[in-house]
């Protein structure tokens, strides 16, 4: 048969041209013919020994041939048989030898019907004329890299990097065919292949990567992962792409490369090994999407990248807290310090505020807000109770109230300033509570000098920055929380003094002494008038608490304890309504209650008691209010005075009103109206007037006189 068709071809080769056509009619199917029989024969008697070489380079020669043949007759649709026949023949052929020779035979196949495909299509259907004629060249292509990819996968000899490799021929085919063909539906159908087909080789290179040592594993994992960013900064400036024939094409490189980043934290969710390693792994989330945003051109899409990356930090935050709980208290710290501190430089860095408005939207700061997260981490709680320890917890709660400082420090916009400014001064509740707890353990002496020191750095901010307690500025109603915790400082020292066991006497008069001292301070720092009263009217007030502290370290007689205590009430209440809030009556009347239930308590003390000490004592009390108010012409205190003296007069001389005669009574009232009588005769006819004129004279005259007084 190969004899006879080696004739013909000589006898068509010696022709001339018309001739050469009349025989090609009968060559072609004839030379089909013997190829075919020459195939069907090597199957069933096999290749002939020894010379296989050969045989395939006769083979080879006659399918070239065939293929001339047709395409010289423009017979373009019907390659596709010898291409078929040579499909055929070389799959018998590569499996008569060894893996890397099939390998590179098949290969050779591949890349000849890619290079034909190139050079003579530009899609898979060309239009010539009123002729379709269809690209067998990419498909018999295809045909081989299969046919590879099943020679490779079927063998107990290939090694998993060789089926890694020949998998990754199939994207890397489709994307090739994608770059040969000018349509662009044609092209967006491959790019769609490849995308697709892309999991073969990912599943293999998973499979691979999970047989090998963890660290060797996520390198291979991470080498896969930036191979597909760098395709995707080569060939995409965006994950979604619409061409000009209105189809959405999408980049598949940003997907698997999310794929082996997803089962690269996958491999160490589970491994306490390798901890410092599942961090970093964690944080190529975040980097990952931050890498694509800086690779994107279209202003939404980078927009959309920034969110993911800071929703899918939560994850790598986790992680690193994780991770610093696994160390030592103090490595565990510093590492989240570190962390909150990188936040907040990159927040200092891309923001000035916690909102970004752009075109796109509004887009938040998360680096503030993982900033504040590693923080709040941070204060968790300490399991030891060292006394180092302690003033890490100290120091870690400080932390909260320099950090929103800090980041106020960076905002531009004034009312978030001060918003800020009030979340200082409220979560600062927490180190204040802090502080208190930990000056509790510690001894008196040194636990109240804690706490003064507190003090005096809060005076000596509030000096600085403020100028009275609410300061109305640009970024309104501000509240200077330096003072107020200054002062729960001071009120916190004296209770600890009190509470914390038996102290030096002098150490709580001293603690007692520092609050109207600290109000009396203030009032040197402030300029509003109002509050400079309020403040010299709090000291005044506050002054009590250290006479009662005196007072207390003393050896007072029980018949004097209520009238020591209660005295300097009179003091007190009498300086803040007459010298600091003087509002007229209403202060005379306030003063006048306070006078009256202070002198009831007395009374009610002396009546108590029931001893002739409590009759002098009341007495020279409320005669000496009586001489007092007289002299000052204070109504409460000339009225209350006078009022008690006599209380106190009927009560020590009600036994001996009983005891008189009647006519005795008598007496005493006659020679009272008598005198009476003749005092108002006697100024009616010196004055000539009658007796109602002259009394209502002397009863206004005593009006007046009396109205004088406050």
């Amino acid at each position: 048969m190969m004899i006879t068709a080696g004739l013909i071809t000589i006898l068509w080769a010696l022709s001339n041209k018309n001739w050469k056509g009349i025989i090609e009619y009968y060559l072609i199917p004839f030379i089909h013919l013997g190829i075919s029989i020459s195939i069907f024969e090597t199957a069933i008697r096999d290749f002939p020994l020894n010379r296989e070489l050969v045989w395939v380079g006769v083979m080879t020669v006659q399918l070239l041939f065939a293929w001339y043949l047709l395409m010289q007759r423009n017979w373009r649709n019907y390659v596709a048989v010898p291409l078929g026949l040579a499909f055929i023949f070389y799959n018998m052929y590569v499996n008569t030898l060894a893996l890397v020779m099939a390998i590179i035979v098949l290969l050779v196949c591949m890349v000849v019907m890619m290079m034909a495909s190139r050079r003579l299509f530009k899609g898979l259907l060309n239009q010539e004329g009123t002729k379709r004629v269809i690209d067998y060249y990419r498909i018999f292509g295809l045909l081989y890299l299969c046919t590879l990819n099943l020679e490779v996968f079927m063998s107990d000899t290939g090694s998993a990097i060789l089926g890694i490799f020949v998998s990754l021929l199939l994207p890397s085919y489709f994307i090739l065919m994608g770059r040969f063909t000018i349509y662009k539906k044609e092209k967006s159908i491959y790019s769609g292949i490849a995308a697709i087909i892309g999991l073969f080789p990912f599943i293999n290179i998973i499979v691979y990567a999970h047989t090998l040592p963890i660290v060797t594993s996520l390198a291979v994992l991470f080498g896969c992962m930036a191979g597909m960013l760098l395709l995707s900064s080569l060939y995409s400036s965006r994950l979604l792409k619409k061409n000009g024939s209105g189809i959405i094409s999408f980049d598949p490189f940003r997907i698997y490369g999310l794929f082996f980043l997803i089962d690269m934290n996958a491999e160490v969710f589970n491994d306490t090994k390798h901890q410092l390693l599942q961090v970093f792994v964690s944080l190529l989330l975040t980097a990952y999407f931050i890498f694509l945003r800086s690779l994107t051109a279209e202003k939404l899409e980078r927009k959309i990248y920034s969110n993911i990356a800071a929703l899918v930090s939560l994850y790598p935050f986790l992680i690193i807290v994780g991770y610093a709980d696994s160390l030592s208290v103090v490595m565990g710290l510093l590492f989240l310090f570190g962390c909150m501190s990188g936040m907040l430089l990159l927040s200092r860095r891309y923001f000035d505020g916690l909102i970004k408005k752009e075109e796109t939207g509004i887009t938040f700061d998360a680096y503030r807000i993982y900033g504040l997260l590693f923080l709040l981490a941070m204060n968790r709680g300490f399991p030891a109770t060292e006394t180092l320890t302690q003033l890490l917890e100290v120091f870690v709660s400080l932390l909260i109230t320099v950090y929103f400082i800090l980041i106020g420090s960076f905002t531009k916009d004034v009312k978030e300033k001060g918003i800020y400014v009030w979340l200082t001064g409220v979560l600062s509740l927490y180190p204040y509570w802090i502080i208190i707890v930990y000056a509790d353990t510690l001894q008196p002496f040194v636990g109240t000098a804690v706490l003064f020191g507190c003090t005096a750095i809060m005076v000596l901010l509030s000096k600085k920055y403020f100028k009275g307690l609410l300061d109305k500025g640009g970024a309104g109603l501000q509240l200077d929380f330096y003072r107020v915790y200054g002062l729960l400082f001071l009120l916190a020292m004296n209770m600890d003094v009190l509470t914390g066991g038996p102290a030096h006497f002098i150490l709580e008069i001293i603690a007692a002494l520092l609050i109207p001292a600290y109000f009396i301070l203030m009032r040197s720092t402030t300029t509003g008038m109002l509050e400079r009263k309020s403040q010299l009217a709090a000291a005044i007030l506050f002054s009590l608490y250290p006479y009662w502290v005196i007072v207390d370290q003393l050896t007072i007689p029980p018949v004097l304890e209520e009238e020591v205590n209660i005295l300097p009430l009179f003091i007190v209440s009498t300086t803040l309504l007459r010298k600091i809030f003087v509002k007229g009556k209403i202060t005379q009347y306030i003063e006048s209650g306070i006078v009256f239930l202070l002198f009831l308590a007395l009374i009610i003390d002396a009546m108590a008691g029931n001893t002739l000490y409590d009759a002098l004592i009341i007495g020279t009390v409320s005669l000496a209010a009586m001489l007092f108010g007289f002299m000052m012409k204070y109504k409460s205190y000339f009225i209350a005075g006078t009022g008690t003296i006599l209380f106190n007069v009927y009560m020590n001389t009600n036994s001996m009103w009983s005891e008189m005669p009647w006519w005795l009574y008598l007496i005493i009232g006659g020679g009272l109206l008598i005198g009476i009588a003749s005092f108002f005769e006697w100024k009616k006819q010196k004055d000539n007037r009658t007796s109602k004129e002259v009394l209502e004279k002397n009863k206004q005259r005593i009006k007046n006189w009396f109205n004088r007084w406050n």
